[in-house]
């Protein structure tokens, strides 16, 4: 198989670790291990709506779950506390293996795109503030590209605006619905298996899995 001519990363949890928001949840009373499950419940929301012809920002639906997780955890927390976690997302850094494993997709000359079911935005603005060089990547909303993944329309705007072949395009990401997604849009999947939870045997399974990102991306420039 030839080199991919695109990569498609996404970007909360895969790119982004939201471990840094550990901190924040037990300034609020909650544990730190609630964050996954929080996130979660962002996701679960987000789909619904977003499938069903709504939108809402990331940050309300932030907002919700967090009152969500809280209620459900026995743990009253105020406005301010809730606006508090909700104003540290922009702050979160990168995992270690970004940044070099970018740069040897562009060493290679593998354009790169980040696609997030966020504001791209805030997610450019994180990125650049934790070192990933954004000058030399694009950072794309998927509610701009048609809507949140795992729907087909977000893939195939992003092929169709670089002219590529979807078969020959590299979807990563840390959740397997979003690689599912991809993959029944003809693209390439590649799991950074992040948790080493596995993937699930009921979904479209990957082109390539690997644990750490720089080992994923060294299987890519190989394919």
């Amino acid at each position: 198989m030839s080199r991919p001519e695109l990569v498609v990363c996404d970007v909360n949890e895969t790119l982004v670790d939201f471990a840094g928001l550990g901190p924040s949840f037990e300034l609020a009373g909650l544990s730190p291990l609630s964050v996954h499950w929080w996130f979660a419940t962002v996701l679960r929301d987000g789909f619904a709506v977003n499938l069903t012809g709504g939108s809402v920002s990331f940050a309300e639906l932030g907002r919700r779950a967090l009152r969500e997780v809280a209620h459900l955890s026995g743990v009253s927390m105020s406005d301010a506390v809730a606006e508090s976690v909700v104003e540290s997302l922009p702050h979160l850094g990168v995992h270690a293996d970004v940044e070099p494993a970018l740069r040897t997709l562009l060493g290679a000359s593998i354009p790169v795109v980040a696609l997030t079911n966020g504001d791209p935005r805030a997610a450019r603005a994180l990125l650049e503030a934790a070192g990933v060089p954004v000058e030399e990547i694009e950072v794309v909303g998927a509610l701009d590209a048609g809507g949140w993944k795992p729907r087909p329309e977000p893939y195939r705007q992003v092929v169709h605006d670089y002219g590529v072949n979807p078969r020959r395009t590299v979807m990563i990401a840390a959740h397997p619905w979003d690689l599912h997604g991809a993959e029944l849009t003809g693209l390439m999947g590649a799991y950074v298996d992040r948790t080493g939870a596995g993937y699930p045997s009921y979904m479209e399974p990957p082109t390539a899995t690997a644990r750490d990102l720089v080992e994923l991306v060294d299987v890519i420039v190989e394919l």
